[in-house]
């Protein structure tokens, strides 16, 4: 039997280069005694949030909804748990171009009402 020849190749690459974008998710989470409270109030945070950020310098094409959640709160102190409201949450997916500003976009988000800040990635 006739063996075939071959070239048997491995390596290893390494590329490094200075990141040039952030991508941030912000949020608002409210507890209120009814639901449509609950997600009224936890709208009307994340649109101060969502005018802050864009205030920042963020375009609109940079900054979308990402998280929209409503459930009830509960109240786990006595021998049985009981519903005390709803909690509603939303979150916004921001991708900041200009990363010296990153945190002052931050900054901003949460002096507007942001009770959340997520997943800092840089890319």
């Amino acid at each position: 039997m006739a063996e075939s020849g071959g070239i048997t190749v491995r390596g290893v690459g390494l590329a490094t280069r200075t990141p040039d974008l952030a991508r941030v998710t912000l949020g608002v989470e409210v507890t209120e005694a009814g639901a449509a409270d609950a997600q009224a109030t936890a709208s009307r945070r994340m649109a101060e949030v969502v005018a802050a950020v864009r205030a920042a310098g963020v375009t609109a094409r940079d900054v979308a909804t990402a998280h929209i959640a409503l459930g009830p709160a509960w109240d786990y102190a006595g021998p049985t748990p009981r519903m005390t409201g709803y909690t509603a949450s939303q979150s916004l997916a921001v991708r900041v171009r200009e990363l010296p500003s990153l945190g002052a976009v931050i900054d901003a988000a949460v002096r507007a009402g942001a009770t959340t800040v997520d997943s800092v990635s840089l890319e």
